[in-house]
C-alpha cells in the first residue's frame, strides 16, 4: 500500500491534460489527446462529491492539505484519505490512457 504522503503516479499528478497546437500533433495524437481529456473530466465527474472536492483543490488550485482541510472544514487526515481515494479511483478508470503513454 502507497503511503498517503507518496507523490501521485506519473501521469496523475497533474490531471490536466497538456493542450498542445493541434496543427503540430498528428491527427491520431490529437484525437486521443482529446479522448483522454474528455475521459479524464468524465472519471473526474464521477468521484464522490468530496473525492472530487479534494482532488480539485489540490490538483487545480494547488492547496497544501492544510489549506484544503480548513476550506472543507475536515481534517489533514481526512484531506489525505480522500485524495489518496480519489486518485486510486482514477488510476485504474484511467489505466488504459497512463500506460499507453
Amino acid at each position: 500500500m502507497e503511503s498517503l504522503d507518496a507523490p501521485a503516479p506519473a501521469g496523475m499528478d497533474e490531471m490536466e491534460v497538456q493542450h498542445e497546437d493541434h496543427e503540430t500533433l498528428r491527427p491520431d495524437d490529437a484525437l486521443l489527446q482529446e479522448e483522454m481529456r474528455r475521459a479524464v473530466e468524465e472519471a473526474v465527474a464521477r468521484l464522490p462529491v468530496n473525492q472530487r472536492e479534494v482532488l480539485l483543490h489540490r490538483q487545480y488550485h494547488q492547496l497544501e492539505y492544510e489549506e484544503i482541510a480548513r476550506v472543507m472544514k475536515i481534517s489533514v487526515s481526512s484531506v489525505k484519505s480522500l485524495l489518496f481515494r480519489a486518485r486510486e479511483t482514477l488510476r485504474e478508470e484511467l489505466k488504459r490512457y497512463l500506460h499507453a503513454t
